[in-house]
């Protein structure tokens, strides 16, 4: 079982990316993979099976950014009871399951690829206020006028930069793209090569 992970700020493409990397996959709809917490979509694409972690939606807070903060030992549960038999392949993005544990868990019970996507900061800034998800990164007194909170990217940043360094020392796999300029058709062919 092969899992392509997509890690990144706010902003970085991870959600489009993964619709694209979706492309010729048949995606069934949300169901609960476990008796509580963790969701997923089966994917279907010839005699290939997959599952993809979290939740497909547009709007705030898709991919695993949707599942609850105590989402961990539901992961390490399932990871255990899947058979590698039944499913090839398993794509995550988001911030939730993006940390030690989880990644461990990943890196345990299947061959894991990590995908940092890196942006320019202001083009993430404005990918946030089209998303209309500019209230996580401003702070907007009574008179209305938002004042930019830079901590709160530069927090969210470290902690990608961090653990993207922990891994690649543990030989995880990884590959950074800056999605700046590219279009996500693009980015998502290049790790589909990359991924193989």
């Amino acid at each position: 079982m092969r899992t392509l992970y997509l890690a990144g700020v706010p902003g970085s493409g991870k959600s489009t990316i993964a619709k694209e990397l979706l492309t010729g996959w048949e995606v069934g709809e949300e169901v609960r993979l476990t008796s509580r917490e963790l969701f997923g979509h089966h994917l279907t694409n010839g005699p290939h099976r997959g599952v993809y972690l979290g939740v497909l939606r547009d709007g705030p807070f898709p991919g695993t950014d949707a599942l609850s903060m105590s989402v961990a030992p539901q992961l390490e549960a399932w990871l255990e009871e899947t058979d590698p038999d039944e499913v090839d392949f398993v794509l995550a993005e988001g911030d939730r399951l993006f940390n030690r544990r989880c990644i461990a868990a990943l890196d345990k019970h299947t061959d894991l690829t990590i995908v940092c996507l890196t942006v320019d900061p202001e083009v993430a800034e404005a990918r946030w206020v089209e998303r209309k998800l500019d209230h996580l990164f401003y702070d907007y007194p009574a008179s209305g006028d938002g004042e930019y909170k830079p901590q709160t990217h530069k927090a969210k940043a470290t902690k990608v930069a961090n653990l993207m360094e922990e891994v690649t020392g543990q030989g995880i796999s990884t590959l950074t793209i800056d999605t700046t300029h590219d279009a996500p058709w693009y980015i998502a062919d290049r790790i589909r090569r990359f991924f193989g």
